[in-house]
């Protein structure tokens, strides 16, 4: 990938990720970083559960969930964690859509979003201050962020 090609996906990696998406002919396109991605949220959903995809260490959890099994099981832990904490961030989340600007830009207000309703189940209350406004940054940002250069 060319240097000018890096700076208009770090700038903004939705749009490049369009750009590239209308110039491929094929369902599947590979990404600057090396990844894929895939055009037809059905197909995508057939690849993700198939088993080919599946098997095998995580590339992102590497040693930490070593098995697939360890993954869902964290998954659904997660997801009935979250359940659980439902109906605390469902009444909060009127006022929490109120108080953001009339008009914002996307990603970003989704991130305010998430953060600002469900910020004491992503984060213990009890945590330091310091993570806590670790976790603020991390969100104001864009919550996933690329390092400008690998190390």
């Amino acid at each position: 990938m060319r240097i000018g090609e890096k700076r208009r996906f770090r700038r903004d990696p939705l749009k490049y990720i369009d750009i590239l998406r209308r110039r491929s002919a094929t369902e599947v396109f590979r990404l600057p970083q090396g990844g894929y991605c895939v055009r037809d949220a059905d197909l995508a959903q057939t690849l993700l559960r198939g088993p080919e995809y599946n098997k095998g260490r995580s590339g992102f959890f590497g040693d930490l969930l070593s098995t697939r099994e360890a993954q869902v099981e964290v998954g659904h832990a997660v997801r009935n964690f979250l359940r659980a904490g439902r109906p605390r961030y469902r009444a909060g989340l009127p006022r929490t859509v109120t108080a953001l600007p009339a008009v914002s830009r996307w990603p970003a207000a989704g991130n305010t979003l998430v953060h600002r309703c469900l910020a004491d189940l992503l984060l213990d209350p009890q945590s330091p201050a310091r993570t806590g406004g670790s976790t603020g940054q991390a969100m104001r940002r864009g919550v996933v962020f690329h390092a400008p250069r690998a190390r």
